[in-house]
């Protein structure tokens, strides 16, 4: 699971890209109410190591490193 915060309602992305800058999976995009989100991130498709999650809202970015382990 994967959990964000907005304070606003706004249309935002939320995408999964590996090591290399090639992006794996596609999440969620849409518009969002404000509060905290959980999105399930199906990741069985995906050998472990080491990810970066991307939300995108407007013209705020923000990623974070992640690592999966299965």
């Amino acid at each position: 699971k994967l959990s964000f915060s907005i304070d606003i309602p706004s249309e935002i992305r939320l995408e999964i890209y590996d090591v290399s800058g090639k992006l794996v999976n596609a999440i969620a995009k849409g518009f969002y109410q404000s509060g905290l989100h959980m999105i399930d991130w199906n990741a069985s498709g995906l050998a472990s190591g080491m990810y970066f999650v991307h939300l995108a809202r407007g013209s705020e970015r923000l990623t974070q490193k992640v690592m999966l382990l299965k």
